[in-house]
C-alpha cells in the first residue's frame, strides 16, 4: 500500500473540501429561495426569493425555515407563502391582523380580530382574490407611473398553525441589487396573548 505524502493529502482534502462546497452552491441555487437569516436583536430579517411566476414558495415561522418549491404541495409545516407579490396563509389555522402598534412595542399578541384567508373558487376570478394580505390595505402599494412596488410598512400578528405568535413587517421588494420579487422581511415570537 501506498502512502500519501503531506503536499499529497492536503491537495486531496481541499479537492474534497471544495467539491463538497460546490454541491451545497448547487443545492441552494437549484432551489432558488433560500437566503441567509440574519438576527437582529431577538428578530429574524430574511429575503425571500419569490421571482418565480408559476411556483410558491413557503415559509414555516416556527422554525424560520423555508420550504422548497418542490416540498410545499406536500410539507404541512409552512404558514405563508409567496410569489411575487401574492401571499397566502397555510389553511384556517393560520390566521393573522394588521396592528396598529409599530413593531418594536409589540410584545403580546392580540387576544381576538384574527381573519384567514378565503381564496375564492370562481374560475374567473384572481389568484389573489379573498387572501387577507391582499384585503385593502393589501401589504403593499403599486405605483403606476413609475411601476414601483412598495411595502406599506403594515405590521402584522400571525398565528402559525403551531398555534405560536409572531410580529412580522414587511421591509422591501426589492433586493440589494434593485431586482424585483426579493421580500425583504421581518418577525419575531412574541411571548404571549393579551388577557
Amino acid at each position: 500500500m501506498k502512502r500519501l505524502g503531506p503536499m499529497t493529502l492536503m491537495l486531496a482534502l481541499c479537492a474534497f473540501s471544495c467539491a463538497e462546497k460546490k454541491d451545497k452552491e448547487d443545492s441552494v441555487s437549484e432551489s432558488g429561495n433560500l437566503a441567509p437569516l440574519t438576527e437582529n436583536g431577538e428578530s429574524t430579517a430574511m429575503e425571500i426569493d419569490a421571482t418565480s411566476r408559476t411556483d410558491w414558495v413557503g415559509l414555516d415561522l416556527d422554525s424560520a425555515g423555508f420550504i422548497s418549491v418542490a416540498d410545499l404541495p406536500n410539507q404541512p409545516t409552512w404558514d405563508l407563502a409567496f410569489k411575487r407579490t401574492s401571499i397566502k396563509m397555510n389553511g384556517a389555522d393560520v390566521q393573522m391582523q394588521v396592528v396598529a402598534k409599530d413593531f418594536a412595542a409589540i410584545e403580546l399578541a392580540p387576544k381576538d380580530g384574527y381573519v384567514s384567508d378565503q381564496p375564492s373558487t370562481a374560475p374567473e376570478a384572481v389568484e389573489t382574490a379573498g387572501l387577507a394580505f391582499h384585503v385593502e390595505p393589501a401589504w403593499y402599494a403599486y405605483d403606476i407611473n413609475t411601476h414601483v412596488v412598495s411595502s406599506r410598512g403594515l405590521v402584522y400578528v400571525i398565528k402559525s398553525n403551531e398555534g405560536r405568535y409572531f410580529k412580522l413587517k414587511f421591509l422591501d421588494y426589492y433586493n440589494a441589487a434593485r431586482l424585483p420579487a426579493y421580500i425583504n422581511l421581518e418577525f419575531q415570537e412574541l411571548q404571549g396573548v393579551e388577557p
